[in-house]
This record gives C-alpha cells, sequence and structure tokens, in this order.
C-alpha cells in the first residue's frame, strides 16, 4: 500500500468497522504488514491485533516513561477505565501525546470501551474534546503505521 494513501481519515473508519466487526476498507487490507496472513478474514485479525499492540504499547511506554503509578493490566472496569485515563490526563501536562493514546486506546481497544459521551463526562471534558483527542491520537497511530509499512516493503 502506498502510505500516502493511509489517512486518519482511512484509519479511524477502519478502527470503527472493527469495533463494530465489519468488514474494514479493503485498500487498508493491502498493507504489506498484512502479507503474512493468507486471507482477507487472516488479514482483518493480524489488522486488528497490530493496531491493539502499536497503542497498548505505546501507551504503556508512555506511562513508564512519565512514573504512572497505573495497573500495567488492561483495564477490565469502566472505573478501572476512568482512572487510568484520570492520571494519563495528569500526565499530559509534561507528555502531551499520553492523552492522544490513551484517549484512543480506551475508546477503541481496552477490553471495556466505552462511548466518548461516557468517557468524556467522566473524566472532566466534554465528549467533543474527547473525540478530539482520539483524533489525535489516530493520527499518531498513522504516522506509526507509515513507519512500519515502510519497513515492510
Amino acid at each position: 500500500m502506498n502510505i500516502d494513501r493511509l489517512t486518519p481519515k482511512l484509519l479511524l473508519k477502519t478502527i470503527r468497522d472493527l469495533a463494530a466487526v465489519r468488514r474494514p476498507p479493503g485498500e487498508i487490507l493491502t498493507l504489506h504488514l498484512l502479507h503474512a496472513a493468507d486471507s482477507a478474514a487472516g488479514k482483518r485479525i493480524k489488522l486488528e491485533l497490530l493496531l491493539h499492540e502499536i497503542t497498548w504499547d505505546t501507551l504503556k511506554h508512555l506511562r513508564q516513561r512519565q512514573l504512572i503509578d497505573v495497573n500495567t493490566a488492561e483495564p477490565m472496569t469502566f472505573e478501572a477505565t476512568i482512572t487510568a485515563m484520570r492520571a494519563d490526563i495528569q500526565a499530559a501536562e509534561i507528555t502531551p501525546e499520553i492523552r492522544a493514546w490513551s484517549a484512543l486506546y480506551h475508546r477503541y481497544f481496552a477490553p471495556v470501551c466505552a462511548s466518548s459521551e461516557q468517557i468524556g463526562p467522566a473524566v472532566g471534558v466534554s465528549p467533543r474534546t474527547y473525540r478530539r483527542w482520539i483524533r489525535d491520537g489516530v493520527t499518531r497511530l498513522v504516522f506509526d503505521l507509515q513507519r512500519r509499512e515502510l519497513e515492510a516493503q
């Protein structure tokens, strides 16, 4: 896949499709990163695992770098999600990117996902602000995927 075609808009649509158990756009399944899978279903699964892994690993790394005292396991309750998000928001004063990765992870990849309308007010921001953080996270994820795709080509 030409990395110029891997845009935040395409990736957000892909993430939403995967979350809703719909087929992602066919173009994204042409990523060289997915060539090890030999079927469309295999590529979809590999893509979902890859996006989760990148998002979660990046968030954990940023938390460790900022010495954030949050359980390193994935949050299994809505309350744990909110506690983790609040810690990440406080750390964003030093490392703003953590807020974007955290918003993206907790909205789409955490074991207990919730809507922007639920998470935003629970962490003290409007759903609109929370969606803006998600878009920032998607943009960062696009750059990471583009770099990995170049390495895979």
